[in-house]
């Protein structure tokens, strides 16, 4: 069920929501936030990359009529697919990364593999609550360098995105971890991890656990935190009861790690993004 194109469309509607319009078209979803007033569409079947850019010039016609902020588009495909990008450089679409979705069962198996390496004492993980994550700006900051400028905007305006964020799962259980270091020489800590999961209660995706965010601070990599990440969350899908989870992997970075844990990719999927300013 998990690997099949029909059942990842089905789960964008997941996130509706009093202030979002969601619209299902033949070829892709499109998500009109009104309270961002940001549109995102996600592109799970086309026939080729003129029906793509004629449709984009559509939406982006959309986009200035309603006055938006932003256009983010994901094309979600099995394998590589890349788009003329003169076409889509004259169209102002920029391309922001490439992603790719991965999942497995949840296992004891799994949890003792993540296990069998342990952080040095000088890092704590633990769990915080989500007040604390929209109050710390050193958790904004984390946030702000990891992801692309264009998802937060600007270190301020983080936690409005993370309320956002937060509200459209807010009936499913969720829950946030930080890693701390503790500076031997100074006692100063530091916050150089972040993670959260979604298990969802309901719906599409009932039993299901999405790993939705796992930052590390760069200077702190190699240090066995991302696993550390991991296995906290895989030992709360255990207790929950969570059958599958899944993840976005920046093929850059995380994805060698997830790959080794036995996490098996479903689809790729590639970023781009049209800021209304800027073109």
């Amino acid at each position: 069920m998990y690997e099949t194109r029909e059942f990842w469309k089905k789960t964008i509607f997941e996130y509706a929501s009093p202030y979002n319009i969601i619209e299902q078209r033949p070829t892709y979803v499109f998500i009109h936030n009104k309270r961002t007033n940001k549109m995102s569409i996600s592109y799970l079947n086309f026939e080729n990359d003129q029906q793509f850019l004629d449709e984009l010039k559509e939406l982006k016609q959309y986009g200035l009529d309603n006055d938006c902020k932003s256009l983010g588009i994901t094309v979600c495909n099995r394998d590589p697919y890349f788009i003329d990008k003169s076409s889509l450089e004259q169209l102002g679409v920029k391309p922001v990364t490439e992603l790719a979705l991965l999942g497995l069962e949840v296992s004891q198996e799994v949890l003792d593999k993540l296990n069998e390496r342990h952080i040095s004492n000088d890092y704590t993980l633990k769990e915080i609550e989500f007040d604390v994550v929209l109050e710390n700006k050193e958790i904004h900051k984390l946030l702000f360098n990891h992801f692309p400028s264009q998802l937060f905007e600007s270190i301020e305006n983080t936690p409005r995105v993370l309320q956002n964020w937060h509200e459209s799962t807010s009936e499913h259980s969720q829950k946030y971890f930080i890693v701390e270091y503790i500076n031997s020489q100074t006692n100063e800590i530091q916050i150089v991890g972040l993670s959260k999961y979604i298990h969802f209660l309901k719906g599409v995706k009932k039993e299901m656990m999405y790993l939705a965010i796992a930052v590390t601070d760069k200077n702190h990599r190699g240090n066995g935190l991302y696993k550390a990440l991991l296995a906290i969350r895989m030992k709360y899908a255990l207790i929950e009861g969570a059958k599958f989870c899944y993840t976005d992997s920046d093929v850059s970075t995380s994805y060698p790690i997830l790959r080794k844990m036995g996490m098996e990719e479903i689809y790729r999927q590639f970023l781009y993004v049209l800021n209304y300013k800027e073109s």
